[in-house]
């Protein structure tokens, strides 16, 4: 009999890696387009052709999707990536804490686990990250039990702000680096997509975006104080690493050696100014 099983971080990581390939592809150009194309106001799709002949399909409520709508699934994946990341760090120091007091199987709800990771870790997490965790209840909600009306920019910004969160809460709470970990397939044994993608997600520019990296590479520089890292012109953290070939925030393995010149030179113009100083 084959069953399924995962641990807590297993769990968390295969959702977080589905998260990244909906976001992906929702957000792909040809995405973008077929998005154009889609009126969810009949459920018609319309395909123009190069010659400009126009074709129009409708089948109501049944018409299939363009991937852009995949977006919800990315939300929702990464929420549960998130939710399951924090669980695991509080059943490490205190096993059974998740475990809900009324009904049995049950576990505590996401609010209630950050709100106990707050307490454990005060200063893990700012205030409007903590606000952003507070209301996965009503995100949820949103998507999951009402009709869906969201912002295209809203949704896509809301994904990979979860995405951070996540890349940031594996690293500071189990040590476990998204892009090393979804950088190989051994399935196929060749390189995993969805390694790839983080990379490029995480050069987003949005605030918990560029603070969740550059936390990364903080908390790695705290461990690891005998190497200097270097800007990183993907993610814009101080997190490339001379000694791993590549930035331990967001996993770019490109632009070290112009990294490590622009720093060499950084340091010269310091010892020249402390020099005239």
């Amino acid at each position: 009999v084959v069953v399924l099983k995962l641990s807590l971080i297993q769990n968390a990581l295969h959702s977080i890696e589905h998260g990244i390939e909906h976001l992906e592809a929702a957000i792909d150009d040809e995405s973008l387009r077929q998005l154009a194309r889609f009126d969810a106001r009949d459920g018609s799709v319309s395909v123009s052709t190069q010659d400009g002949t126009i074709s129009s399909y409708t089948d109501g409520s049944l018409t299939k999707l363009p991937q852009a709508y995949g977006l919800k699934f990315a939300i929702l994946h990464l929420i549960h990536g998130v939710e399951l990341l924090v669980k695991a760090h509080l059943e490490q120091n205190l096993p059974g804490s998740t475990v809900a007091r009324r009904g049995a199987g049950r576990s505590i709800a996401m609010a209630a686990a950050v709100k106990r990771l707050a307490n454990d870790r005060p200063g893990l997490l700012d205030p409007a990250h903590l606000e952003m965790l507070l209301r996965t209840r009503e995100i949820r909600n949103q998507i999951e039990h009402a009709e869906l009306h969201m912002p295209w920019a809203v949704a896509r910004r809301t994904a990979v702000d979860f995405l951070s969160i996540a890349n940031y809460l594996a690293f500071a709470l189990h040590s476990i680096r998204l892009a090393e970990v979804f950088s190989f397939d051994p399935y196929h044994e060749t390189s995993n997509r969805a390694g790839e993608a983080l990379t490029l997600l995480l050069s987003e520019t949005s605030p918990i975006t560029v603070e969740m990296v550059q936390r990364v590479a903080s908390e790695w520089a705290a461990s690891k104080p005998v190497e200097r890292l270097l800007l990183c012109f993907r993610c814009g953290a101080r997190g490339l690493s001379r000694i791993e070939e590549k930035c331990v925030a967001c996993g770019a393995d490109d632009g070290l050696e112009i990294a490590i010149m622009a720093d060499e030179l950084d340091q010269a113009v310091e010892q020249m100014l402390k020099i005239r100083g």
